[in-house]
């Protein structure tokens, strides 16, 4: 087996700058890599922007990745894809790095990619199951993914990662000083996040005292647009993408946190919250219900079911000491499981596996 000591790896991905769970967890990953001696490149794939400004991004980026993989010598190339455009997108990379005779491995985050794998016609599939059979290995975000993926590849390629987080880095505060009801993420429809605003009212007028705080990106303005002329508008507040310790502030101090998506595959807001000690209100879609247990963890709704996302949401705020139990369960269980080290050495170990 060649060491891993001092080799330098490849990782291609979305880039740095743009905001969203898969550059978050690439990033992550990386820092620990070469905290751990073991250089990183990064090549980001695409980036934010209008679908010009995409594309002519991933055109040079293909460039820049021929040049690394000719010139330069890498122990092998991770590569970091969602589904749809994503993974097309990403194909170039691997067959040219096994072309190159480089080891790869494909990272599969979203909880969906079979769901996009099975809704193709015969040749489709044939030629994405071809893709996914030439990576030494790939990785997904759990066993029940796992599970999916043997249907299309051979087992020994497929490994289960965990999303990481940096669990120590945020901090419980049990006191708090509002009912703070937060939404992190993307204010689109699939995030479920205009049926949170369908809540609101009926939330509010049995706990006028609560409040919305939305933080995200995408369609800023039609959010905020929808509050503007209600007669609970000081209650609400929308704001821009948050990040760094601003993040962690509102994360402690927030009572807990919503995520009614219709389609995920383990977020890493969910993760942040938990180490925040909050209890969350979510749907069992991808990877959430294999790792977060019904009123023990969480609380669950079906994704669009309003009248249920409203009594979930009651729920905790007359009960504040299940939710802090539960807050605390959260924090136990991602020390555990998701702490970027823990995650990280088990990334070392498929690297390991990868290059015997």
């Amino acid at each position: 087996m060649r060491s891993m000591q001092k080799k330098r790896i490849l990782t291609v991905g979305p880039s740095f700058a743009s905001r969203g769970g898969i550059s978050a967890v690439a990033r992550m990953l990386n820092d620990l890599l070469e905290a751990g001696g073991n250089p990183v490149d990064h090549l980001g794939s695409t980036v934010e922007g209008s679908s010009f400004g995409k594309n002519l991004y991933t055109l040079c980026s293909y460039a820049k990745f021929l040049g690394k993989i000719l010139f330069r010598r890498y122990l092998l190339i991770h590569v970091h894809s969602s589904a749809n455009n994503s993974f097309y997108r990403k194909v170039f990379f691997v067959v040219m790095s096994k072309l190159a005779r480089k080891r790869v491995v494909l990272h599969v985050h979203p909880g969906r990619f079979y769901d996009f794998f099975r809704s193709k016609k015969r040749c489709s599939r044939y030629l994405i199951r071809k893709i996914l059979c030439l990576p030494d290995a790939v990785i997904v975000l759990s066993a029940g993914i796992k599970e999916k993926f043997q249907a299309i590849i051979p087992e020994e390629k497929i490994f289960v990662l965990n999303n990481p987080v940096k669990s120590f880095h945020f901090r419980c505060q049990r006191e708090k000083k509002e009912k703070i009801i937060l939404y992190l993420g993307w204010f689109v429809k699939e995030k479920g996040v205009f049926d949170i605003v369908k809540a609101v009212p009926e939330v509010l007028a049995e706990e006028p005292t609560a409040k919305f705080l939305f933080c995200g990106t995408r369609d800023t303005e039609k959010l905020r647009s929808l509050f503007m002329d209600k007669p609970y508008k000081d209650r609400v507040s929308v704001r821009e993408w948050i990040q760094g310790e601003e993040k962690t502030d509102i994360l402690a101090q927030s009572t807990m946190l919503l995520l009614p998506s219709y389609t995920e595959g383990f977020p890493n807001v969910i993760l942040e919250a938990m180490a925040s000690c909050l209890p969350i209100v979510t749907t069992p879609v991808g990877a959430i219900p294999e790792a977060l247990k019904e009123g023990e963890n969480c609380l669950y709704i079906q994704p669009g079911d309003v009248q249920s996302l409203k009594e979930k949401i009651l729920n905790i705020l007359k009960n504040p000491e299940w939710g802090v139990k539960m807050g605390e369960k959260n924090l136990q269980l991602v020390r555990e499981i998701y702490d970027i080290n823990i995650v990280g050495s088990q990334l070392k170990e498929i690297y390991s596996k990868v290059m015997k």
